[in-house]
């Protein structure tokens, strides 16, 4: 099996493939070529997409399904996805969130026939083969908004700030409690012994219900966790990270919208987290791009026990 993160601008594109089976996770902005990309490779491979699944439909997740050429709808078997039915199409703007994605995307799986699954209840499964299955710990919902948009974060940016100086403001007072991020679809990959979490843009309150079956005495041993949000503050908390046990925390973005990834989110995982070994290891999909702009120095790193890389591509 092979997980892997795409580079998909400042949005979500995951990969997993086993036993010639293809499961996408998000499509990453609509001016992000990994989506398209990644359905020529399937496409030249003979094989099919036999799950694509859209978290939530921010447009850095459903942006390249929205662009996607209609021809290649042929390749994509069964569709995960809460849409926005009843939300009258709106125009996307910079920093917004995008209806008319949504829309545009239930039109296509209604004209193209694609088997299209609303139906994401806690405990549905997908197998992959060999004890793996792909299963539902949140469902998400569709979810109706006033307006023709809403803002995802304020460009409040901490890349400059020291863990250090960070240390005096770690708490969890401030907290995503957007709707559309609350609708987000949370999933784990598991065989059972290997424990993959993929919560989308989830905020705290959705996470925590997700695993509602762990405690800090019952915690989930993670081999991985996507970070929910792109690496926000806002979406990790104390609670959820007594809830598992983990070394390895992947961010996907580009670090270019909304600042991110907060180094306030590293020190939380870093002062709460639960490790499986020694150290924590971040891995940034736009490792090189962002690896300056956070100036973390060495000391740092040594200090709070912590590594960071560039790794996307994971094999199990």
């Amino acid at each position: 099996m092979t997980i892997s993160f795409l580079r998909a601008k400042h949005g979500d594109c995951i990969n997993i493939r086993h036993n010639d089976k293809n499961v996408i996770i998000d499509s990453g902005t609509p001016d992000s070529d990994a989506y398209s990309c990644l359905i020529d490779e399937v496409r030249a491979q003979g094989q099919r997409v036999d799950l694509l699944v859209i978290t939530h439909y921010d447009y850095d997740h459903i942006g390249g399904v929205f662009a996607m050429d209609s021809d290649n709808w042929e390749i994509v078997d069964n569709v995960w996805f809460n849409s926005a039915q009843m939300v009258m199409p709106t125009v996307n703007k910079e920093n917004y969130l995008s209806i008319r994605q949504a829309n545009s995307v239930q039109s296509a799986l209604e004209d193209f026939h694609v088997k299209w699954d609303r139906e994401l209840t806690r405990g549905k499964v997908f197998e992959l083969g060999n004890n793996w299955l792909l299963k539902i710990l949140y469902g998400g919902c569709d979810k109706i908004l006033d307006g023709v948009g809403e803002f995802l974060s304020s460009p409040k940016c901490d890349w400059n700030a020291t863990f250090e100086e960070l240390e005096h403001y770690l708490n969890d007072n401030v907290l995503d409690t957007t709707e559309v991020n609350a609708s987000s679809i949370v999933l784990l990959l598991t065989d059972g012994k290997h424990n993959y979490l993929f919560p989308g843009d989830s905020t705290p309150q959705v996470l925590l219900d997700a695993l509602s079956d762990y405690s800090e005495t019952n915690p989930l041993r993670l081999d991985l966790l996507k970070l929910p949000h792109h690496g926000s503050y806002k979406n990790i908390t104390h609670e959820i990270l007594k809830k598992i046990i983990c070394s390895d925390y992947v961010v996907l973005t580009n670090g270019k919208v909304h600042f991110h990834p907060n180094k306030k989110m590293m020190l939380k995982v870093l002062n709460w987290g639960r490790r499986t070994d020694d150290k924590i290891r971040f891995h940034l999909n736009y490792h090189q791009e962002l690896s300056e702009k956070l100036k973390i120095s060495e000391a740092e790193q040594k200090k709070y026990k912590f590594e960071l890389d560039g790794q996307t591509e994971f094999k199990i």
